[in-house]
């Protein structure tokens, strides 16, 4: 077998909301099918067969077996592009202290403002349902509150907070 070579070659989303906000009443394949979209109208790539578009979700309905072929089938890309379903919940044994798990949580929130303060998210993220950025960034957060939060799953020995922890979210 020969080695081919992969190339991503552009990206989009949409923003990311807090579970059961913005995207209450929106499917995955409407959120992913959103996501394609705006790629495709942002690279101009209407009518164009890719070599495989894959995704996924964390969390999947039994009906959505097949849940990004029938996206790219929404779109207005190539029907004969191929697609694969991707699926992988969080993994978080790895020994990391607390400390620091909470002084990495501080950096992204303040990286994430930084980054939407200087427009980087502007050609990244279409806007979706009336949500123009994440709505879960946590601008005010500080190490001395992130410190007194209690964990959040093994209350006697754990380190994850719901602070230090990706929070329960929608989006594609």
């Amino acid at each position: 077998m020969s080695i081919r070579p992969i190339a991503v070659l552009g990206s989009n989303r949409i923003p990311f909301a807090r579970h059961n906000t913005f995207y209450a009443n929106a499917s995955n394949q409407d959120m992913m099918t959103a996501a394609l979209d705006g790629l495709i109208e942002r690279y101009k790539l209407q009518g164009q067969r890719m070599g495989e578009v894959a995704g996924g979700a964390v969390i999947k309905h039994s009906r959505e077996f097949n849940l990004m072929r029938e996206c790219v089938l929404g779109t207005s890309l190539d029907p004969a592009t191929p697609a694969c379903d991707l699926q992988q919940a969080c993994a978080k044994f790895y020994g990391i202290a607390r400390e620091d798990q909470d002084a990495l949580a501080l950096r992204s929130h303040q990286n994430l403002a930084r980054a939407y303060d200087a427009g980087f998210f502007n050609d990244l993220i279409s806007p979706y349902l009336g949500l123009n950025h994440d709505n879960n960034l946590r601008r005010d957060s500080t190490l001395e509150k992130l410190s007194k939060l209690k964990p959040a799953f093994d209350k006697v020995n754990g380190t994850l907070t719901a602070g230090n922890s990706t929070p329960f979210t929608d989006g594609a």
